[in-house]
């Protein structure tokens, strides 16, 4: 509501709400904006295994990755958890992971 406020497209000060004009094409949400921070760090996540390639067996640090994806340390622990339920990597002592491939 408050970027539909911002961008003059309802009224702030009435109720019930009032449209103030159309909305335009520019008006909307860009898909980057409304995906969920899981299908963010997912599809960031599946990029860089692309354009790094890093080996099987390769320690990836979870203090690391937080900072190349932009996210929190929990966020981070938390997709990496979803990832070794699926046998893609394994948790390892000193919050890293091992890539199994």
């Amino acid at each position: 509501m408050e970027r539909a406020i911002e961008i003059n497209l309802i009224s702030s000060n009435s109720f019930p709400i009032v449209l103030l004009r159309q909305p335009q094409k520019s008006d909307y949400f860009s898909i980057s904006e409304i995906r969920s921070l899981e299908e963010r760090l997912e599809t960031d996540f599946m990029m860089w295994l692309k354009d790094a390639q890093p080996a099987p067996g390769s320690r990836l640090s979870e203090a690391a990755l937080a900072r190349r994806f932009g996210v929190s340390n929990t966020a981070i622990r938390e997709f990496l958890i979803g990832l070794s339920r699926v046998g893609f990597i394994r948790k390892e002592p000193q919050r890293s992971w091992i890539l199994e491939g």
